[in-house]
């Protein structure tokens, strides 16, 4: 794991904007959502998180591009026990 975040932002990357249909504002503040990956979300890989959701019945469900999501006592235990530098297997 790279990075622990509190609180984080999701920077929308611009194929989000395209599978909702809208177009790719030009405001870079326009890209960041808050309250959207859970109180908090463990860095690894390249822009690729484990983080938390709005969308718990979507648990376990093929929704993601890629970062891991959990719920809320889940993500948690892992935030609290990880440090940077551990390393993440997945499978």
């Amino acid at each position: 794991m790279q990075s622990k975040l509190t609180n984080p932002a999701w920077v929308k990357p611009d194929w989000a904007f395209i599978e909702e249909g809208l177009e790719v504002p030009h405001n870079q503040a326009d890209w960041v959502e808050q309250g959207v990956l859970g109180e908090h979300a463990l860095g690894f890989g390249k822009g690729y998180f484990i983080h938390g959701t709005l969308y718990t019945r979507l648990l376990g469900k093929n929704v993601a591009h890629g970062c891991i999501r959990l719920n809320d006592g889940d993500l948690k235990s892992v935030y609290q026990f990880a440090r940077v530098g551990t390393p993440i297997i997945i499978f």
